[in-house]
């Protein structure tokens, strides 16, 4: 898009409004596309003000109305006692006066006396910080007006308009402000409403002058309506009455002209105030109807103020008594896309009252935009352009061959049709105009060729068999649909824009549209045999116990619920598992749910003792869900008695047939008598060679749970033998040699066999030779 001269003045003039001074010494400025709270203004005003910065952005000047200070905040010479009143809801409007840029008039309203006045402020006086010219301080021209005030350029961009409205009866008197000053002969228009008492509220000018709104306040029966401006010759007209719903008061347009914000501020229940944000659309067939709350809000005292917009194109709220700035960030949008945000801006040690600059909205105008799309391009076949620029254009000058391509032409329709008779690039321009000084270039390519773009869908596609697909063109012309092989395609009489597929194979389309011809081709391959799963029934699992679930199909792409991509897995949890195969573009799902049971659990407690016969009784200790015994002598009660001695081994199961087993020894316990003889013959006949005690187990040598020890002495109390084994006894030698006949001293520590209990003797064994 190309930036005309008046683009950048736009940009230039928006500098004007940099600085914003209002309320309860309030002050914003926005810089680097930042707003942001500043302090410093010397300013008091109810409602009405308005601002002045220089092309740089730099501040100039402001006023309420009654007082104008300085850049530094300082009464500005000559400055106190103009006409105005900071309690009218526009006191005032700045106004650069035409070739003269270091003056501007400063129109001040008054509420209580319905006029309007003008003083001419000179930036050149007081060494730069200006001063107002004696001559034409508080220079009345108009009477019985409201106290609002808006203006815009002249459709001629170097002379501007003023718009008050009548305060006795229905209509706006325009007047123009040039070179030499300010027209003393309005334009008068009788179209609208009457005040009736009703003063309050805003009168805003769309940014590119085209457009006018103005409400009259009143707590519960508003007046409020749009109109068209003629910005050549000051003439408006009623476009269209807007529904109320009491206390509207603050407007603006959004910057691309297309919709409309106001505030209002009603009585409600309970001594509150109903605070709400309105939007119209500007672009639909009944703009009343499009109206669409974008906020509301229940406060005490706080009502919603004046809306403007910001040099960074956003539209900012003021509410009484509060120390923040609301904001539209996306005034061009529809609806909730509009983005209104509370409390964007921090007002430091100030607040807001009702009122926010006044400024000639036009500096803010985003202008028209050129922009336009087209229909395929053919040779010889008319090609559409279609026109979607937006707002307020009023003249089209199009060029079709801009590089000279072949096909030459011009139109200044709207949206024209042009046929070219030459295949190429060609670099169409659109130039748009809203008639006045807004202007927009758009330059787009475009390329002709002797053949129509045809596009059936992907060059190949896989499918499974039973898949429903059909091959498609949105192309517009006559259609030949063929079936075959590149190079040997044969029409199979469909003429219509779309093909079942049913078969595997090449397709072909041909398209032809006023003489031109297009095809396109693809090729389909239909997968006949899907893959088949079978994972097997549900099934429930010992505790402990895995399983291997087989999803088949080799070489397949698998997808297992835990995450798996191979064909097999091993399961050892409960679970439902689900496999998908995929098989050139077919797949198969299936699942299988895999229980584990509970733990079986026997106990047949510790091993027991019997003698000759003796019955023993075996009751295991097993877990519910038992429901089967195998023992090892065959019985399968839950239950046995036995005399037979040896390892005894129960086998239980559950329902699922799942097994647990445990065992004890039954020994043989028959009573046996400890005894120790009172002589031994150490000849090594066999018979009575050592000394050793009979009725103890022989075979285990001092196991952890027996006690064994047996000691012999001489009649010196010498210890000649000892042993912890019940196997081994004294055979009568001691270091080698043998001893002599006598009696010898013993000591026998044991576990008696039958009752478990120490016992200890001491005595005198006789050693014979």
């Amino acid at each position: 898009m190309l930036l005309t001269t008046f683009g950048i003045h736009v940009t230039l003039q928006a500098q004007n409004g940099s600085h914003w001074r209002f309320g309860q010494s309030a002050g914003v400025v926005f810089s680097g596309g930042t707003a942001t709270g500043v302090v410093g203004s010397a300013m008091q005003s109810i409602e009405g003000c308005a601002t002045q910065s220089d092309a740089a952005g730099n501040l100039l000047f402001y006023t309420n109305g009654s007082t104008i200070w300085n850049r530094n905040n300082q009464v500005m010479l000559d400055g106190s006692g103009l006409l105005g009143e900071e309690g009218a809801s526009q006191s005032a409007l700045i106004i650069q006066r035409p070739n003269l840029p270091n003056q501007y008039y400063v129109i001040t309203i008054s509420a209580s006396a319905n006029t309007a006045a003008y003083s001419v402020v000179d930036m050149t006086l007081d060494g730069g910080n200006g001063g107002v010219v004696a001559a034409t301080k508080n220079t009345l021209f108009a009477f019985d007006v409201l106290p609002k005030i808006t203006g815009t350029r002249h459709c001629s961009s170097s002379n501007f308009w003023i718009i008050l409205q009548n305060a006795l009866g229905p209509g706006f008197s325009s007047y123009l402000v040039t070179t030499t000053g300010i027209s003393g002969a309005p334009v008068i228009s009788s179209a609208g409403f009457s005040a009736n008492g009703n003063v309050g509220g805003y009168m805003k000018m769309s940014p590119n002058g085209r457009q006018l709104f103005t409400t009259l306040n009143n707590n519960s029966g508003n007046l409020m309506g749009i109109f068209n401006f003629n910005n050549t010759n000051g003439q408006i007209t009623l476009n269209t009455l807007l529904p109320t719903s009491g206390g509207e008061y603050g407007a603006s347009f959004s910057p691309d002209n297309r919709r409309l914000y106001v505030s209002a501020s009603r009585d409600s229940v309970n001594s509150l105030v109903r605070n709400e944000l309105y939007q119209f659309n500007l672009m639909a067939a009944n703009i009343g109807q499009s109206k669409q709350v974008i906020f509301s809000e229940l406060d005490t005292a706080r009502k919603f103020g004046a809306l403007q917009i910001g040099l960074d194109k956003r539209i900012y709220m003021v509410q009484r008594f509060k120390d923040r700035l609301h904001a539209i960030l996306q005034p061009n949008e529809l609806g909730a896309a509009c983005n209104f945000q509370d409390s964007v801006i921090f007002l430091p040690n100030s607040t807001g009252r009702l009122g926010l600059p006044n400024f000639m909205d036009h500096i803010f105008n985003d202008g028209v935009q050129a922009k336009f799309g087209f229909t395929a391009g053919c040779v010889n076949a008319p090609v559409n352009f279609i026109d979607s620029s937006y707002v307020g254009v009023s003249t089209y000058n199009w060029n079709f061959d801009l590089t000279g391509v072949g096909s030459p032409g011009t139109s200044t329709a709207a949206s024209p049709t042009h046929t070219f008779v030459t295949g190429g690039t060609y670099t169409v321009r659109l130039i748009v105009f809203d008639g006045c000084v807004s202007r927009d270039t758009l330059d787009r390519q475009i390329s002709i060729s002797t053949t129509i773009p045809v596009d059936i869908g992907p060059d190949s596609t896989r499918l499974c068999v039973g898949t429903p697909f059909t091959l498609s063109s949105t192309q517009i012309g006559s259609y030949d649909w063929q079936f075959g092989q590149p190079g040997n395609f044969v029409s199979n009489g469909n003429t219509t824009s779309s093909q079942p597929v049913n078969n595997s194979g090449w397709y072909k389309l041909v398209v032809n549209a006023s003489g031109c011809t297009g095809s396109d081709s693809a090729f389909v391959n239909i997968n006949t045999t899907p893959p088949i799963i079978n994972l097997g029934g549900n099934r429930t699992l010992c505790f402990g116990q895995s399983v291997t679930l087989d999803a088949g199909n080799p070489g397949s792409r698998y997808t297992w619920s835990n995450g798996l991509n191979t064909q097999t897995i091993s399961v050892s949890t409960s679970g439902t598992y689900r496999v998908r195969v995929e098989q050139d573009a077919c797949e198969a799902i299936d699942s299988v749910t895999i229980a584990i049971g509970t733990p079986v659990t026997v106990e047949i407690g510790d091993d027991k003792a019997a003698c000759d016969g003796q019955l023993v009784e075996i009751i295991p200790t097993v877990s519910s869900n038992v429901t089967g015994y195998r023992w090892s002598n065959g019985a399968t009660t839950p239950t046995i008695v036995t005399s037979d001695t040896g390892k005894v081994v129960l086998t239980v199961v559950d329902a699922n047939n799942c097994p647990a087993s445990d065992s004890l020894m039954i020994r043989n316990a028959c009573p046996q008598i400890v005894a120790l003889p009172n002589a031994f013959t150490p000849d090594e006949n066999g018979l009575n060679d050592s000394f050793r005690p009979t009725g103890l187990d022989t075979s285990i040598s001092n196991p952890a749970n027996k006690v064994y020890l047996l000691e012999v002495y001489n009649r010196f109390g010498e210890l000649m033998f000892s042993s912890v084994a019940p196997g081994i006894g004294w055979d009568g030698n001691y270091n080698g040699n043998p001893m002599s006949e006598g009696r010898y001293a013993y000591f026998i520590r044991y576990t008696d066999p039958q009752t478990g209990n120490v016992i200890e003797n001491r005595g005198t064994v006789h050693l014979l030779r």
